[in-house]
């Protein structure tokens, strides 16, 4: 039961965003209004949470919206190849330089393996693997040299 909640609560995220240019990514927050977090928080999208949110919905079956989350996700990629912390998600290109960790970019070229090894033939599924091969590259350059420098 706990584990159908949750991917219920997914999909209403995902679709949440549907109207905005994040249609696809999963809010990752629901915050009250009167909260007074709520002006900054409540408009995040975290990569790390449509990743995961990848994995959890096609191993329930939720096949569409994994699929568009993990297109969605390949779309707020950067122009380097990673990915950042967290998105906007009234306005994707407006995050383009807030924060980019490892672990942003690692979840998300996994989030879209999985995808991609559930569905080769998506009509999405040569631009998830582009992500991935660019999100791959961009970890490669993170890699600590013997002399302890990148």
């Amino acid at each position: 039961m706990a584990l159908s909640n949750a991917v219920t609560f997914l999909v209403s995220q995902s679709q949440a965003l549907a109207p905005s240019s994040s249609a696809g990514l999963i809010r990752s927050y629901v915050i009250p209004t009167s909260d007074t977090q709520y002006a900054t928080q409540s408009l995040r999208v975290y990569t790390t949470d449509c990743a995961a949110g990848i994995i959890g919905l096609l191993t329930q079956n939720q096949t569409d919206t994994a699929w568009n989350v993990a297109t969605a996700l390949s779309n707020v990629q950067s122009v380097t190849g990673s990915w950042n912390i967290y998105v906007n998600q009234n306005d994707p290109s407006a995050s383009a330089q807030i924060y980019t960790r490892v672990d942003s970019t690692s979840m998300a070229v996994y989030g879209l393996t999985y995808a991609y090894r559930s569905a080769p033939s998506h009509p999405s599924s040569s631009k998830w693997l582009t992500s991935i091969g660019k999100g791959i590259t961009w970890l490669n350059g993170r890699k600590i040299a013997a002399t302890g420098l990148l």
